[in-house]
């Protein structure tokens, strides 16, 4: 009698197991198993979208210049460029009433490729500070993510305090919010996606300009927390 009971047990506790051996590689991509993926948060503009060039054609058009993305050597474009403060204040106005400006960005080389390769390590969020007076903006920004990187709405946080942001690693063009974000999180890993305009500037962490750089680093993080 036992015996006739046992064996129905005993196929139940195989079928769980070969269950579990199934689904163990499919939760561990998901960072259901011993290690989560890592939480990427990546910048938009400079490290993404080339929203200095797009800034450019807007002065050059209304100046009458040939600026080039070389010549803008600080973040603030404006300054960076010598324009009188009457004439950045323009400039910014006319970005911000400009239908199209944030879809109309050309995305920067390699970074098609490199976001792809990066969501298939890291859980990928964007954070991208909104351009305020502009009122398609936001629509724009995520429509532009979802055409060039498949990225849905739902993964866009359109915010300038992107130190209240959590995740595992940051990686933005502005120097300033690098240091921010590593202050507030301490553990995670800020990287200063290194470009023309932020050369300059004094930072003592991580920084990189091109993907593969991007991806050693994620993997280094990704190593380093699997081995603690």
């Amino acid at each position: 009698m036992h015996i006739f009971l046992f064996w129905p047990r005993l196929a139940l506790s195989i079928a769980a197991v070969a269950v579990i051996l199934v689904a163990a590689p499919v939760l561990w991509a998901l960072g259901m198993g011993g290690g989560r993926m890592k939480r990427a948060l990546v910048d938009v503009d400079g490290v993404l979208a080339n929203f200095v060039g797009g800034a450019l054609a807007i002065v050059n058009n209304m100046l009458g210049t040939r600026y080039v993305s070389e010549e803008v050597t600080g973040f603030d474009f404006c300054a960076a460029l010598g324009l009188p403060r009457d004439v950045a204040a323009a400039v910014k106005r006319a970005i911000g009433a400009t239908r199209g400006f944030a879809a109309g960005l050309d995305v920067l080389p390699g970074a098609i490729d490199g976001m792809r390769r990066l969501q298939q390590i890291a859980e990928v969020y964007i954070v991208t500070s909104p351009w305020n007076s502009n009122a398609t903006w936001t629509h724009e920004r995520e429509a532009w993510l979802h055409k060039h990187f498949g990225i849905a709405h739902s993964r866009v946080i359109h915010t300038s305090a992107k130190h209240i942001c959590a995740g595992d690693l940051l990686v933005d063009d502005k120097t300033e919010t690098c240091a921010a974000w590593r202050s507030a999180h301490p553990r995670g890993v800020a990287v200063q996606w290194r470009t023309a305009h932020n050369r300059r500037d004094a930072w003592d962490g991580l920084s990189t300009g091109d993907w593969d750089g991007l991806l050693d680093i994620v993997d280094g993080a990704a190593s380093q927390s699997g081995a603690a």
